[in-house]
């Protein structure tokens, strides 16, 4: 590498390198000084092993990215953008300013925790960063908030600031190639953040742990978690007095109805404020005749009470339920066991079992499978027991991101970020028939998982800047339909129910394919002044589909000029946008998650049919059987429901 780097702004400034600082996942960072006129700044380039390589287009749109986001910082946490720069071959970087400081992963592992005047004025600091990220039009997800990127200044008068903004990205502004590419460290990624839909909220929780470790002194992979929702157990390592700890378990719920839901709420609490906040207390009533009886025969009231209570009870319906398959994510990681990843060079741990992937039912609805961080668990619906469990090698990426059946049930298959794995189910036995290893060149999202014979398992997923299908057992490419450049907004891509098309959102743009040529069987125009979605569902052929937004759900038919429907989710004052949705076969009836209930809607007129409570945690992936009858949930209490939803 050049020690003389070129401004790009002024031909007569030069940029001289001193020492080298460190390396990410993406580019390498140098100490430098500018000829003429001194001082120290802070020079990234890109690996020099991108350079020619078509994989490396997305680190390179990353690292364009990182550049506009700095030239839009202006905070005293934040460092700036200085110039843009080459060498003499021709090779790119940038330089910012050089923020003072030690690192939390330094300061914890030479001096253990810090004490809770200076954590509270560096949490005061942080807080003011994510608040100032988080309000700019439109908001800044920083996505990678870790002891690592994070450095404190012990002067007098120091602060805390952030730094790396490699992953950074503007909400609603991410690159064609893939919106849910999986960025940051897996010790401190918040759930919805490891199943791809980082939020703002997402940034608060990642700096919940990270204060949590200067709290504690430990590492964010020694910090306890409660095996059932996976937050940290904050109070078991924090012995800091109030509001601190308050501060860093309403950071680092794992739920998001239940976590602080903006830095200028989590400032707040800081300041003294209560969480959850306190509601007004009634006055009390003068009691009732009955109560007036009750009190004065209460040694015969009390039991008749009860008796009569259980029986009233016994007569209600759970809110439509027919079954509950398992616990703890239906068995999914029961024993909370930890397995080692290595993600960007940086090992971690993480709970297995914590989050659940997609839900799958067979082609009669008499069974389902789940998937979750490294394993699979097939059940009968008709006595919600598991039929088989399939466990799988944890040295690849473990989490489940899709999964399909034979038709006659005998098999089964699934596929990771990582590879693709088949199964023979017989009885309550499995084993494992065939793995392949997929291209890590091509890491973009599944659409679909098809398993249409031993020799035919056929996985349709984006690749770079193009829709794909593949036979993953013989690694043939059967279809490739390219992306339209320029497009803007997430990409987002679902496989229909008949395995005969796929829908495709591109941009304002959602194309109907034919999945077995890649041809656009039709094209629906969305509304200019919405923000790109960040979820999609679609009916058996791809003629309705539902997008989920952050404030609503929009549901078309495919061609039209305007929504079929629309659902305005209304969350209160807590941050939480519908990621899980799913519509029913026919496409008359839309179900998606709020907080820790189910609700499904007429997705004709959007009238709201049901409201189903009865989950302890989150709502995540939501299923219809195929006849529409059934639906299923999963949420974060580790329990998956099966309600009769009659359609």
């Amino acid at each position: 590498m050049s020690d003389l780097w070129q401004s790009e702004r002024d031909p007569g400034v030069a940029w001289r390198i001193l020492e080298r600082l460190g390396a990410g996942g993406q580019g390498e960072t140098w100490r430098v000084t500018r000829e003429p006129g001194g001082g120290t700044f802070v020079l990234k380039v890109l690996h020099r092993s991108h350079a020619d390589l078509e994989a490396g287009l997305k680190a390179t749109e990353r690292f364009e990215r990182e550049v506009a986001v700095l030239a839009s910082l202006d905070h005293p946490g934040l460092p700036r953008l200085v110039d843009r720069v080459r060498d003499e071959a021709g090779n790119a970087g940038f330089i910012q300013t050089l923020v003072a400081g030690e690192t939390v992963a330094a300061f914890t592992a030479r001096a253990g925790r810090l004490d809770a005047a200076t954590l509270t004025r560096f949490a005061h600091d942080l807080l003011a960063v994510l608040d100032n990220l988080h309000t700019r039009v439109p908001p800044v997800l920083h996505r990678d908030l870790s002891p690592r990127n994070v450095l404190l200044d012990p002067t007098p008068g120091g602060r805390a600031s952030v730094i790396d903004f490699g992953g950074a990205v503007p909400v609603g502004k991410a690159a064609p190639t893939g919106s849910v590419t999986l960025v940051g460290t897996f010790a401190t990624m918040a759930p919805e953040h490891i199943l791809g839909q980082a939020s703002e909220a997402s940034d608060l929780y990642s700096l919940g742990v990270t204060l949590t470790s200067l709290a504690s002194g430990r590492t964010p992979e020694e910090l306890p978690q409660d095996p059932h929702s996976g937050a940290v157990v904050v109070r078991a390592v924090v012995t800091l007095p109030e509001p601190l700890p308050t501060l860093l378990e309403g950071l680092t719920r794992a739920g998001l109805a239940e976590r602080l839901p903006s830095a200028r709420a989590a400032l707040g609490v800081l300041d003294g404020l209560p969480w959850p906040p306190q509601r007004e207390a009634l006055p009390p009533r003068p009691p009732s005749p009955l109560g007036r009886a009750l009190r004065r025969h209460w040694p015969w009231a009390v039991p008749a009470a009860v008796m009569v209570g259980g029986w009233v009870t016994s007569q209600l319906p759970a809110e439509r339920e027919v079954a509950t398959l398992g616990g703890w994510f239906s068995g999914h990681g029961g024993l909370v066991s930890k397995i080692t990843a290595t993600f960007l060079g940086d090992p971690a741990a993480i709970t297995s079992g914590t989050w659940l992937g997609p839900l799958t039912w067979d082609a009669d609805g008499g069974r389902i499978v789940s998937g979750a961080a490294r394993e699979l668990r097939l059940w009968d619906v008709s006595n919600a027991q598991q039929m088989a469990h399939v466990s799988f090698d944890t040295s690849s990426r473990p989490q489940v991101l899709a999964s399909a059946m034979s038709a006659d049930g005998r098999h089964l298959a699934f596929a990771t970020e990582r590879h693709v794995e088949v199964w023979e189910v017989a009885g309550s036995s499995a084993r494992q028939l065939a793995r392949r290893d997929l291209d890590l060149d091509h890491d973009g999202p599944i659409a679909g998982l098809f398993l249409r014979g031993l020799d035919d398992v056929r996985l349709v997923r984006l690749e770079g800047r193009a829709l794909t299908v593949r036979e993953v057992m013989s690694a043939r490419l059967l279809v490739e339909v390219p992306l339209d450049g320029g497009a803007g907004g997430p990409v987002l891509a679902r496989v229909t129910g008949d395995g005969a098309h796929v829908v495709l959102v591109e941009g304002l743009a959602v194309h109907r394919l034919a999945l077995d040529s890649g041809a656009r069987l039709g094209t629906t125009r969305l509304e200019p002044t919405r923000e790109p979605p960040n979820a999609l569902a679609v009916d058996a052929s791809g003629e309705t589909f539902a997008l989920a937004y952050r404030d609503a759900i929009e549901v078309w038919r495919a061609g039209a000029a305007a929504p079929r429907a629309a659902v305005t989710i209304d969350y209160g004052t807590f941050f939480d946008r519908p990621d899980h949705l799913a519509l029913s076969h026919d496409g008359t009836a839309l179900a998606f998650g709020q907080h820790a209930r189910v609700v499904v809607h007429d997705s004709r007129s959007g009238a709201r049919r049901f409201d189903l409570g009865g989950h302890d945690g989150h709502v995540g992936p939501v299923a219809f059987s195929p006849d529409g009858r059934t639906l299923a949930a999963a949420a974060s209490d580790g329990v998956i429901r099966l309600r009769d939803v009659g359609l």
